[in-house]
Order: structure tokens, then sequence, then C-alpha cells
């Protein structure tokens, strides 16, 4: 009986011996130790993340709608009377002088959504109620604080032709004939068909991006980092600069106006966002490069590095669906 519980004792030992050393595999082939971070499990990790939805009838008719908008692709009506909502196409010339042969302003053919006080008080109201084809004369008012100091305060007589009101296509009125005419498809359904795969492709890439999120914020949490790479920090602390001396450039105004007037950051407070930035991206490199290196993935840049990565790392994570 003795021998028998011993024998027991060692078999339990066994086992559990070789349960160990399979579980040090598994956390070896998963582990990162080199000269600047430690990591390990990056190939078990669970995300939490919602179910993609399945897309609705009515939201690719919504979309398809859209699309036809996007593309200036209307039915013209020129029978209803305007109301609010209405693109309404018009041409007009206005006068500061009502005695001048030559109007101040005028625009033909143009576009206007009554209702979008796109246009001083009293326009886009003076047109609700009339029908395509009708001429009006309207006196009104610029206001004292218009941005035109050449306009403002000064009274306007406006001379309006209604041309016609753009009306979108419903799934009813729209048909082969007019798809075919005004767009690359040749039936309603190959554009039904088409507007759908982009929005699934859509929801795909949305979905991909969420995932990848959440990874990285497991990675970057599990990760102990040593020492950063000061190559690649002063690579990300030069594209932090970039990014803000770009939009300094599209608004046409210096870097330190844009980070302090725009932005509202003193100096001090620019200078540790830069620093929490590029240590963040950087920490994130050298997982991805360490990662690449351990499972032989190669690449012939770093951004394409980075998606082979996430690539692998997505098929090895748990998703739970909440």
């Amino acid at each position: 009986m003795k021998k028998r519980y011993v024998m027991g004792f060692i078999l339990l030992l066994f086992l559990a011996g070789i349960a160990g050393a399979l579980t040090m595999r598994v956390y070896y082939r998963d582990r990162i130790d080199d000269a600047y971070i430690r990591l390990s499990g990056y190939k078990h990790l669970s995300i939490k993340i919602e179910k993609k939805k399945t897309i609705s009838k009515q939201e690719i008719e919504n979309a398809v709608m859209d699309q036809l908008t996007a593309d200036n692709v209307y039915m013209i009506d020129k029978t209803s009377k305007v109301k609010k909502g209405d693109i309404l196409n018009l041409s007009f010339q206005g006068y500061l002088d009502a005695e001048a042969d030559r109007a101040s302003m005028e625009q033909e053919n143009y576009d206007l959504e009554i209702g979008s006080d796109t246009f001083i008080d009293g326009f886009e109201d003076g047109l609700i109620g009339k029908k395509p084809g009708t001429n009006i004369k309207m006196k009104l008012k610029f206001p004292d604080t218009y941005k035109n100091e050449v306009y403002a305060g000064q009274e306007v007589i406006f001379r309006v032709k209604l041309n016609y009101i753009k009306k979108r296509y419903t799934k009813d009125t729209l048909s082969d004939k007019i798809v075919k005419k005004n767009t690359s498809y040749k039936s309603v359904e190959d554009l039904y068909q088409s507007v759908k795969l982009e929005l699934k492709e859509t929801q795909e890439e949305e979905y991909r991006k969420k995932c990848v999120e959440r990874i990285w914020k497991q990675l970057l949490k599990k990760t102990k980092v040593k020492k950063y790479n000061k190559e690649y920090l002063e690579e990300e602390g030069q594209k932090f600069d970039a990014t803000y001396d770009d939009h300094a450039k599209e608004l046409g105004v210096t870097s330190y106006e844009f980070i302090s007037d725009y932005c509202g950051y003193s100096l001090k407070e620019y200078s540790k966002l830069r620093e929490k930035e590029s240590k963040q991206f950087t920490e994130k490199r050298m997982i991805a490069e360490a990662i690449a290196k351990k499972e032989h993935i190669e690449a012939d840049s770093y951004d394409e590095l980075l998606k082979k990565v996430e690539k692998m790392l997505l098929n090895e994570t748990k998703h739970i669906y909440e």
C-alpha cells in the first residue's frame, strides 16, 4: 500500500513536471527580453469588443442616396412650391445702388439649401412658397456686423430667378436608365451592391482598428521599458513637430502662434506632450520590431512591418464579444 502511494506521488510529480515544461515552453515562445524591453504573453491576449452589426437595408439605401447627392445626381422639379430643406437652384443679382445698371453681386445657377441661413436675413424666407420659373425682387439690408465691410449696413435689392428644385432620388424613383446615364454603374442593382460592399469594407476596417487599438493598449501596459531607442525618440519628436508645423502653414500662422493661440498650450505644456507622444510611439515601434524579430516577420518598411505584426496579433488574440 505504501509502495503504491509512493509510485502515485512520483507519477503526479512527473506529470506536473511535463505540464510545467510545456507551460515554460509556451511562455518562452511569446516572451521578449532584449536590450530595450521585457514583454511576455503577447500571443495570449484577450480583448472585449462589440460584435459587428448587420448592415440594414435602410443604411444601404441612405448611403446610395448620399452618394448620388455627392455626385450631383438629382431629380429636377419645376412644379412644386419651395419649402424649408429644399435645394433650390437659382440665379440672382444684387444691387447696392437701385439706379445702377450693373449689379454689385451676381451668380448664375447657384444651389441654395433653404433654411441653411447661407444668405442674409429675409433672403431664404422670401423664397419659401414660390414656384420655379418665378422672378422675385427683394429689398433687404446687410447686417452692420457683416464680414464684408463694403456691404455691412448697406441696403440691397436682390433680383432672383428660381430655376428648379433639386430633389433626392428614392429607391422607387431611381431607374436603371438614370443610373446608367449619371453614374459608372449599369443598373440600380449594381449601384446598390457596390455601396453595400463599400459599407462592409468600411465596417471591417473600423472593427479592425478598434481591435488593434485595444491590443496595443494591453501590450503597452504589459511591457517593461528598460531604455528608449534614442534614434526613434528623435524621429518621433520630429514627426510630432512636423504635424504642428503643417497645421500652422495651412492656417498661415507661425508654429508658435498655432501652438499658443489655436491649441492653447504653453511651450512647457507642448514640450511635455511632445515627450509623452514620442515615448509612446517609440515604445510601440520597439515592441513591433521585437515581436517581428521573434516571429521572423520581414518587411521593406516599418509601416509594412507594423501591419504584418498587427495581423499576426489579431489572429492570436481571443475576442470576447460584449
